[in-house]
């Protein structure tokens, strides 16, 4: 990683530009590098020889660049958003499966489930189809996504970030994930874990240009968002259980386990949403505003490396 060093921007020739105007104007080229920085990600997750490798990667990159879009406004970022979406949702198709395991993983460890149970259930999912056969169609999928997603950004989505008030759209971001403070439902759980990886991943954005502030917060945000896929997780086994042969008294218990986890877990995810989300949206927008006057940005490539 190389070491931070100030952006040269140009002087008004009436007055020098603020740090904080400086910084401001810094963010929208930074943000163009890291949309590049996304996209090769899934390139790179294309030459992976293993599918489920390949898939895993390519997702999490997809994620990282949807939460960058909503960093915009407007009608284009919107329609890459839905494109991106899309070509995730076809990649997911053993992604329950795995959710499974997780989740009487997840119950197993924290001892709300009898281990030989777990283990008796995850015989029940069977074996996953070899996964080399769904590779071709995968890559398929992420090529056309990746084409299309590259001519967006040289169309006019780079001409945007550019131009964005990415501030505002950080502030955006926070305040979705402060307001969905809502544990009543599973539905409400997931939009709310979503807020929460799209507020990380923002501001590991913010880290990686400044080598600094937005860093601890980041992690903070990766730990409720472990949590609430934990629930989710769990969520997904008790949809899946009348399909298994795990049903009926072996069936219960874990219905009665799971119910007993996700409890617990929501529980802790309500503390730590509360503490991480705490102030306002524009006390937390102007508190990160003033760390980025502090911090020497890192050059647009740099900081995207």
């Amino acid at each position: 990683m190389t070491d931070p060093t100030p952006i040269p921007l140009p002087d008004s020739p009436r007055r020098r530009p603020s740090a904080d105007r400086a910084r401001r104007r810094a963010l929208g080229p930074a943000l163009v590098a890291h949309f590049a920085k996304s996209l090769d990600k899934v390139e790179t997750a294309l030459a992976e020889t293993d599918d489920t490798r390949m898939v895993h990667d390519a997702r999490k990159a997809i994620k990282e660049y949807r939460a960058l879009l909503r960093l915009l406004d407007g009608a284009g970022p919107r329609a890459a958003r839905r494109a991106a979406a899309e070509a995730a949702r076809q990649l997911s198709a053993a992604r329950d499966r795995q959710a499974c395991r997780d989740a009487l993983a997840d119950l197993s460890g924290a001892g709300d489930l009898d281990s030989d149970l777990a283990t008796a259930v995850v015989t029940d999912l069977g074996e996953d189809a070899p996964a080399q056969s769904d590779r071709p169609h995968h890559a398929a999928i992420l090529r056309d996504w990746l084409t299309g997603a590259r001519a967006r950004h040289a169309e006019g989505l780079d001409a945007a970030a550019r131009a964005a008030d990415v501030m505002a759209g950080l502030q955006k971001g926070y305040a979705k994930a402060r307001k969905a403070d809502d544990f009543s439902t599973a539905e409400r759980v997931h939009d709310l874990r979503k807020r929460v990886i799209t507020h990380r991943y923002q501001m590991s954005f913010v880290s990686a240009l400044t080598g600094g502030p937005g860093k601890r917060r980041a992690g903070r945000a990766q730990a409720l968002r472990d949590i609430l896929g934990a629930y989710q997780d769990i969520e997904t086994l008790r949809a899946g259980l009348p399909g298994m042969a795990a049903d009926g008294d072996r069936g219960d218990a874990v219905r009665r386990a799971a119910a007993a986890r996700q409890e617990t877990l929501a529980t802790l995810a309500r503390r730590k949403h509360a503490r991480l989300f705490h102030r306002k949206p524009k006390a937390f927008a102007a508190r990160l505003a003033r760390k980025l006057a502090k911090a020497p940005l890192r050059r647009p490539d740099a900081a995207a490396g």
